[in-house]
């Protein structure tokens, strides 16, 4: 076998042991799937930090543009059109599957500082807390976007049950600007009491929008010691 045969080969089973060992995250994240897969699939630390970086900087520019393409779109139709309701169903998953993505991540960072695990990529502190910054921005989006986009799952009906819509008058979110500012207040724990959802979906969304504000704070607390250690 040549020199180029073995690496070859050797790099297709590391690429199926990644597959297999992230799979069960699959149903839950396609994103966090494919960036585990990528991440385990190169050996230095550096180019891993590379890959992440540019990871977080791309989801973050795609999130920036979604809301402001949603911003404008609400202010055209008060509701999400019927004909676009399994459009607005895709949306809904990928900001649901960035959402698991980056709160899987903030419970493992926070667990690995924890235990004191070494970093298996070259990001500096700065680096590090830029791509929370970042993550913390493109939760307030995505889970933004599942406030405005949760009627829409109500088309989906199985075995005649459909997930509840949030008709109550004090959730009306009119637009979603509405979303938004409901998302920033629920991530900041403010909550003004001005808007609150009254239907279990929406009740779970926003308790784990909260868990995962908690979680941003505690790792950039972990993240803070970790570094104050080392001085």
């Amino acid at each position: 076998m040549s020199r180029f045969a073995l690496h070859e080969h050797f790099g297709s089973q590391r690429l199926v042991r990644a597959i297999l060992k992230h799979l069960p995250l699959l149903p839950f994240s396609l994103t966090r799937f494919v960036i585990d897969i990528w991440k385990d699939c190169r050996t230095n630390p550096e180019s891993r930090g590379v890959l992440l970086l540019g990871w977080n900087a791309w989801w973050f520019g795609v999130e920036i543009l979604a809301g402001f393409v949603l911003i404008v779109f609400s202010a055209l139709y008060y509701k999400v059109p019927t004909r676009c309701a399994w459009v607005g169903i895709v949306i809904f998953y990928f900001a649901f599957s960035r959402t698991f993505e980056v709160s899987y991540a903030f419970v493992k960072d926070v667990a690995d500082r924890l235990r004191e695990v070494q970093p298996n990529t070259n990001l500096t502190t700065g680096q590090r807390i830029v791509m929370a910054f970042r993550s913390y921005v493109g939760l307030i989006v995505n889970f933004a976007i599942m406030y405005f986009l949760l009627p829409a799952l109500s088309v989906v009906r199985i075995f005649g049950w459909s997930l509840p819509v949030d008709k109550a008058p004090c959730f009306q979110l009119n637009n979603f600007f509405d979303a938004l500012y409901f998302s920033v207040m629920t991530i900041t724990t403010t909550g003004y009491g001005d808007l609150s959802p009254s239907i279990w979906p929406t009740r779970v969304l926003a308790m784990w929008e909260v868990l995962s504000g908690l979680l941003l704070i505690a790792m950039a607390l972990a993240i803070y010691l970790s570094n104050s250690k080392k001085t």
